[in-house]
């Protein structure tokens, strides 16, 4: 059995760092200030390094694990993935602060329940980080999303793909904000 040592101290430092990172941005988009704002901006590079040191260890270990050992070699991809996923959370949080000053106006937030969505994503985290911990996955599979509509958005109806021409799509995703990841364009 593979000794994961400072991967469960730092999985468990990412989990910590990502849920007060929603916390900060729950409280921001009901109370905006500059300087919430600037800790959501910062810690996301700290929440980064932390995911890059799980990897990197993980991909050590992975050398070390037994290849007919089944369970090590899938324990280390589900922490890989996890690690990833709540890098992604965080990058959603910075990119929330980062592009609310370009609202027209702020008074629709009230109407999404932002505060009751991110308090149930922050929930979540705590009980897949407890069933991680306890390699329950009954646990974490009951933490899943349920299928179920997403609430429509206030506003009109967006246009559907089918009314945007191929060479706008490709602009679309090529642009500035596909910089970072090809892989997380639409």
């Amino acid at each position: 059995m593979l000794s994961l040592g400072t991967v469960d101290e730092n999985l468990h430092f990412l989990f910590l760092e990502v849920i007060r990172q929603v916390e900060r941005t729950r409280t921001f988009l009901l109370n905006p200030s500059e300087k919430l704002l600037q800790a959501i901006l910062t810690r996301d590079d700290y929440i980064d390094h932390l995911r890059t040191i799980i990897q990197r260890r993980c991909f050590a270990l992975a050398r070390e694990a037994y290849l007919h050992d089944r369970f090590e070699i899938e324990l280390l991809k589900s922490l890989d993935l996890i690690t990833g996923n709540l890098e992604r959370i965080a990058d959603f949080c910075e990119s929330i602060g980062g592009q609310f000053a370009y609202l027209r106006s702020q008074s629709f937030i009230g109407e999404l329940r932002v505060a009751d969505n991110l308090d149930a994503l922050v929930e979540g985290l705590e009980k897949v980080e407890s069933a991680l911990d306890e390699r329950d996955v009954h646990a974490a599979l009951e933490n899943l999303p349920r299928s179920r509509p997403a609430p429509a958005p206030p506003g009109p109806a967006p246009r559907s793909a089918a009314h945007d021409s191929p060479s706008r799509s490709v602009a679309r995703r090529s642009g500035p904000a596909c910089s970072r990841s090809a892989a997380r364009c639409p």
